[in-house]
């Protein structure tokens, strides 16, 4: 039987000493690091998380969906149905004031689907435009469907710039909805989404009043790798990170969007990466990179 007590953890600076002996002068340790866009950097010879609680206290279930552009509402029911045949959890549609919401959900039966309606422009009137729709078909509201005016972090934003912004967000706000379009580096994506949820619990938020929305837009410019690939690890990221609902932008590339969704069903049904609070908790990088970005808001 293995005596686990004979297999000492080292420390940072015994990794380091070991791994510089190892190179044989080829490499010094003390020359590597793991630097996200040049404004983290962190040691990867780390073994230790940081000092600070960065404890997560809810409970989330993550949702497979699908985004669509309600812009053509008719359209993009035909579009919902299709994807609920094949069973996604979760309904995002962009939408604004003159969406027909009643066209926008025939025949779909919201109370057994969760549905989010991202409002771009006139949230109350839609707002208004939903409560006749129930009204109309003499329903109840379920508590299932969200209407909101998101606030966005878009990819072609620096981690910096994301986290400083959402944070100013945060502290104005009592109740918010997050659209992130995810970016390429896994671990540091991992990393941001943990710190959003732990910022908006640092402005003493309550935990059931953020929504993540991860939003992958697949595209195949300027890849060096297989745009199934990069997919891959862009919804991977959104479910260790803990998002509400991990969305695939529906385009006319049907047969990517099926494969990005059945990937959805992989991590969460046989992977099973939405069961664990804070999956990652215990990876030093991504701990290190969180308490990071949440310690470049304090002076904000």
């Amino acid at each position: 039987m293995i005596d686990w007590s004979d297999f000492t953890k080292m420390n940072t600076d015994e990794w380091m000493q070991k791994a510089d002996l190892d190179s044989k002068g080829k490499y010094q340790a003390a020359d590597f690091a793991y630097s996200v866009e040049n404004d983290f950097s962190v040691n990867p010879f780390l073994t230790s998380s940081p000092e600070h609680d960065l404890t997560l206290d809810a409970n989330f279930s993550t949702k497979c969906g699908i985004m669509i552009d309600g812009s053509q509402v008719k359209q993009a029911n035909q579009i919902a149905h299709q994807h609920l045949a094949s069973g996604v959890e979760s309904l995002v549609f962009w939408i604004d004031g003159d969406s027909d919401i009643s066209s926008l959900l025939h025949d779909i039966q919201p109370q057994y689907v969760d549905t989010m309606m991202l409002v771009r422009e006139n949230l109350e009137r839609c707002q208004q435009n939903l409560s006749e729709y129930f009204q109309k078909n003499n329903s109840y509201s379920p508590e299932n469907i969200v209407i909101t005016k998101p606030k966005n972090l878009k990819q072609d934003w620096t981690f910096k710039e994301r986290i400083l912004q959402a944070n100013i967000w945060m502290a104005n706000e009592d109740e918010m909805t997050i659209v992130v379009e995810p970016k390429k580096d896994f671990l540091a994506q991992i990393a941001e989404f943990r710190a959003l949820r732990m910022i908006w619990k640092k402005h003493k938020k309550p935990s059931q009043n953020l929504k993540i929305v991860s939003v992958s837009k697949v595209s195949k410019e300027d890849q060096d790798l297989h745009p199934l690939i990069i997919e891959n690890y862009k919804l991977m990221s959104a479910y260790l990170g803990m998002c509400d609902v991990v969305c695939i932008e529906n385009n006319d590339d049907k047969e990517m969007v099926r494969l990005l969704i059945n990937v959805m069903y992989i991590f969460k049904h046989e992977a099973k990466l939405n069961v664990v609070i804070d999956p990652v908790k215990g990876s030093y990088i991504i701990e290190e990179l969180t308490s990071k970005m949440i310690n470049m808001t304090s002076n904000q």
